[in-house]
């Protein structure tokens, strides 16, 4: 049975479920949520495999301050610090207090979690923030203020400076997002609640985020801003990448001028609407075509009584029994994309394909939003469509027109007796490969802590690379590099480089090649010799990607049993059931037979705990030898995939 923990007063981040989790997954911890998917997924017994929402190249910036914040407020003892997630959201959370007393450094500084360690009453600590309001010129960390005897705040940080009064609020990420502003404005009702009784109110909002600039390995520094951005994908950097290329051709793409415009663009400026202009209600800034949502959605927001009603919502509904894994309310629908168990759920009902069908299907073939949508408020001409299509799937019509569905343009065929499809197209881009080939994939780790020297937080930093390389005659043995995280240097990068490079000769293959090329670049920017530089050039150049194969917007291979789904954790199964022989004759193993280490996630974690210094040199010894061996497994999954198509194609 799963456990809701339902508070006295109603949070900061229950209120922020509100809109980013369906109802019915409100008061319920984040690690508690995915542990229980995660169980129905191995309840199920099925190993099945699905693509990641999102584009493995996406700058992942990810927030592991908020992670450490909602699992230190339930003030226990029980937080695994070994876990790299929480443990660098207790460094950010260091250095930002460090940051903000620098800042306001002619202040006094008064930390509740340290002054009143000993007694976490949350009345008692909000009666001696009361007596603060009295006083001028300090900073307060983790004050508490009570709205109504309902809900309750602890920013990061308040300030009252000259009479004037600012709130903090501290992010772990290099640009604002669009949900920060939930954040800021559900502090802004409770703490001028309070602050209203002496005719006062906040004057000046801020966040604190992880700045975008390059530093010292090991380091983590922070700026403020008082801006929100107005596009929904949140602080973009330029419109597109056209935009970018002419401003920052090639390799100046890494350069420190086009960093320092990056970060001056995450911090905000005039075109971009300040915290407090929309809190007082002016969202002239927010109303272009495409922040119309965003209008819709957060203007009714400001006013007291809404929020209030949203108060009073979350206070009267009681969870009961176990909650659905079919995610949508109406409020819901606006966040959808900050969820953040999607490929969790996905996986759920891959596993369960009897519940909801389409739900199988990859998010490039379907719309996951839609399906929900159709599923849940019983839309009864989008469940027919769905119905439609899984009808077509699962009979003997030649063609399905797909081209009613959101992402997707291009017709799917099917054969009928294999379920697959190859076009005319297939041959043609198989035939591009070159007889002599290099198979290579990276894994990286990418905290915001600097992990080299000169570099910005979150660059996705290569620890290791796998290399097989076949010149015409065979493939030969592996080449597997792991790097230390904690003393990566220079000649690291090019020593991973020096591995891969063979000459304009090879077809360079890889799986999904946005990702390599990109990391490539980065290394050859770093190194910054024309050496190096016209190496990767030439790698980049002669790259080929087993992925277009089988990604459904590509069209050139079909096989139904995939859903639409096409990584190579998903593509390999495939060939293990049809040609055994191949997997077996490429030295494929099973993803879930390798130990310790099975996937991308368990890899990033091992290696980012390395450099953390959370495991010691002995368990790291071991630790290598099983990062060896997923990567390596990548590499020959690779070639069996390679082999496979051409086996189809013959």
């Amino acid at each position: 049975m799963i456990s809701f923990n339902k508070p006295k007063y109603i949070r900061k981040y229950d209120y922020i479920y509100y809109f980013t989790r369906p109802r019915d997954q409100w008061f319920i911890k984040s690690p508690v949520l995915a542990e229980f998917i995660n169980r129905k997924i191995k309840a199920s017994k099925a190993q099945i495999e699905v693509d990641d929402a999102d584009d493995e190249n996406d700058a992942v910036d990810f927030d592991p301050l908020e992670i450490f914040k909602e699992l230190n407020q339930e003030n226990t003892t029980d937080i695994d610090m070994t876990d790299p997630k929480v443990h660098e959201g207790n460094i950010i959370d260091k250095r930002a207090r460090e940051f903000i007393h620098k800042k306001f450094r002619n202040l006094k500084v008064f930390d509740f979690e340290e002054i009143y360690k000993d007694n976490r009453d949350l009345e008692f600590r909000a009666s001696e923030t009361k007596k603060f309001l009295e006083k001028d010129n300090y900073v307060l960390f983790q004050p508490v203020f009570i709205y109504k005897n309902k809900a309750i705040a602890l920013p990061d940080a308040f300030v009252k400076e000259k009479g004037k009064y600012s709130l903090i609020e501290v992010k772990g990420t290099s640009k604002p997002k669009p949900q920060h502003f939930v954040d800021i404005l559900y502090q802004h009702h409770v703490i001028n609640y309070v602050l209203d009784e002496r005719d006062a109110c906040i004057d000046n909002y801020y966040l604190c985020l992880v700045k975008y600039d390059k530093g010292e390995r090991n380091s983590v520094e922070l700026a403020m801003t008082e801006y929100i951005p107005i596009s929904p994908k949140g602080g973009r950097d330029w419109s597109n990448d056209k935009e970018r290329d002419a401003m920052f051709p090639g390799l100046q793409r890494y350069s420190d001028q086009a960093v320092k415009f990056r970060c001056e663009k995450r911090l905000g400026g005039d075109s971009d609407a300040k915290f407090k202009e929309l809190l007082q209600g002016d969202v002239s800034k927010l109303k272009s075509s495409r922040n119309k949502v965003y209008v819709k959605h957060i203007a009714p927001l400001l006013e007291e009584e809404s929020f209030e009603n949203i108060i009073d919502e979350l206070i009267q509904y009681n969870p009961i029994g176990e909650p659905s894994l079919l995610p949508d309310t109406s409020h819901f629908k606006t966040w959808f994309k900050d969820y953040s168990l999607l490929k969790e759920i996905r996986t759920y009902y891959a596993c369960n394909p009897a519940e909801y069908p389409s739900l199988c299907w990859s998010g490039q073939v379907f719309s996951l939003k839609s399906q929900i949508a159709a599923y849940k408020e019983h839309d009864m001409n989008q469940t027919a469509l769905c119905d439609f299509f899984i009808s077509q799937v699962n009979d003997d019509h030649k063609t399905i027109d797909l081209r009613f569905f959101d992402g997707f343009q291009n017709t799917l065929y099917k054969n009928f007796s294999q379920g697959l499809y190859r076009n005319d197209e297939t041959k043609q881009y198989f035939n591009k490969l070159k007889s002599k080939k290099v198979y290579f994939d990276f894994e990286s780790i990418n905290p915001a802590t600097r992990v080299v020297d000169d570099t910005t937080p979150y660059t996705q930093v290569v620890t290791q690379v796998s290399v097989i390389k076949d010149d015409g005659q065979g493939i030969g043995d592996s080449n597997n590099i792991v790097l230390d995280p904690q003393s990566i240097n220079t000649n690291d990068f090019k020593k991973i480089i020096d591995a891969i490079y063979s000459g304009d000769q090879y077809s360079y293959i890889v799986y999904n090649k946005s990702f390599e090329c990109t990391r490539l670049n980065e290394m050859a920017a770093y190194i910054n010799e024309s050496s190096y530089a016209d190496k990767v050039k030439t790698i980049n150049t002669n790259i080929y990607d087993l992925a277009d194969f089988f990604d459904p917007r590509k069209n050139l291979i079909t096989i139904l049993e995939l859903h639409g789904n096409y990584s190579i954790k998903v593509v390999l199964p495939i060939v293990e059931k049809y040609a055994l022989d191949i997997f077996q004759t490429t030295g494929c193993k099973n993803y879930h037979s390798l130990e310790s280490i099975q996937n991308g996630g368990e890899a990033l974690n091992q290696t980012s705990r390395r450099f953390f210094n959370l495991i010691s040199d002995e368990q790291w010894n071991k630790v290598v030898q099983h990062l060896k061996t997923y990567c390596e497994n990548d590499v020959r999954a690779m070639i069996a995939v390679e082999y496979y198509i051409k086996r189809i194609l013959l």
